[in-house]
């Protein structure tokens, strides 16, 4: 049997009586996690409650440049998960055992939230209750703190939401913020840099880092001349700018200056060996080109999600095959290439 004490001590079950806690603990289990192991994904379905009876368990938010940060610690005592759980919400961050640890688990499979509301209408109700008003006071605390710490609140949300090396903004915005302004037709400009391993092999990291950086200016700027839209580092040297109100044709345009935009922020007049004799003597000018895909999104019958994937997707398959080409996705499918223009660059020393 599960410890109803310990339950009790969850805010979420501090209000209930005695056979209250008897029948919520009938419907617990204990279940003892391993050291760094998952307990729950993000995006996952928020079907149970936690209690950790003994351990640790981080909660970590993955950010759009693949590192992590840790936003809380749950050790003995401590519960978690409980509004998500009441709400029928999906978990926006991951949690993960630090050590070894004992979590009650509420509710045990193969319960769920209906059945047990079904089953006992009255704890049920209790629970929602209770929990509401919770959260609304937690609501005002939240608001407090905000007030009170404005400053603080606007440097987290800058580096939740822009990118520390290039200035352009994450996933997680595009995510959070962006996808509530997004008005059809919606282009979206997928990129990457081709030979971006030899340059960073032939002139270092640090060279990479500030070709990326250069890179970001390119699109930030092609955003402020056109006076709309969003430039989004993806994943490593990916990038994607996101324009409302732009169709195909414009779209194309600002592509076709982008690439001959990276003809120009190479490291420039640097000399590197040629692409295919690093080890020759023969000395060549180091131009960087772009792979570079649109996709559009014409309405808001479309799912612009399912859109920008298959752009990402097809602008990796152009990379891989060929590269330096500027496509365009198939408007009926999603799947097929619709123009292909090839972006010519005699001093680029092959692909």
């Amino acid at each position: 049997m599960v410890d109803i004490q310990l339950l009790r001590k969850a805010e979420l079950f501090s209000i209930l009586l005695d056979e209250d806690l008897e029948y919520i603990a009938s419907r617990s289990v204990e279940k003892v996690i391993y050291a760094d192991r998952i307990v729950f994904h993000r995006g996952a379905a928020a079907i149970h409650f936690y209690i950790v009876k003994s351990g640790e368990i981080s909660i970590i938010q993955h950010t759009d440049n693949e590192k992590t940060i840790a936003l809380a610690r749950y050790v003995t005592g401590d519960s978690f998960g409980e509004f998500d759980f009441i709400t029928h919400s999906l978990y926006d961050v991951e949690a993960r055992t630090t050590k070894k640890s004992k979590l009650i688990i509420f509710p045990a499979f193969p319960h769920t939230l209906d059945h047990l509301t079904n089953e006992r209408p009255d704890i049920m109700t209790r629970l929602y209750l209770h929990s509401l008003i919770t959260l609304s006071s937690r609501l005002r605390s939240v608001r407090t703190l905000i007030a009170e710490n404005t400053t603080w609140i606007k440097h987290l949300q800058e580096q939740l939401y822009t990118d520390q090396l290039t200035g352009l903004y994450t996933r997680l915005y595009l995510e959070k913020e962006v996808s509530r302004l997004l008005t059809p037709p919606i282009a979206f400009i997928v990129l990457k840099p081709d030979r971006f391993k030899q340059l960073n092999d032939i002139f270092g990291h640090k060279a990479g880092d500030a070709v990326l950086a250069r890179i970001a200016s390119v699109i930030q700027n092609a955003i402020i001349d056109k006076e709309k839209g969003w430039g989004v580092r993806l994943r490593g040297n990916e990038a994607v700018l996101v324009l409302n109100h732009t169709d195909v044709d414009k779209a194309l345009e600002m592509a076709r200056s982008l690439a001959s935009s990276f003809l120009s922020i190479g490291p420039g007049r640097i000399y590197a060996v040629s692409e295919n004799e690093i080890n020759s003597k023969e000395k060549k000018v180091f131009r960087l080109t772009a792979t570079i895909v649109i996709g559009i999104c014409k309405n808001s019958k479309q799912n612009w999600r399912e859109v920008l994937t298959a752009t990402y997707n097809l602008m990796n398959l152009i990379w891989m095959k060929g590269r330096n080409e500027i496509c365009v996705l198939g408007a009926q499918d999603n799947q097929t290439t619709k123009h292909k223009i090839k972006v010519k660059d005699s001093d680029s020393g092959g692909k």
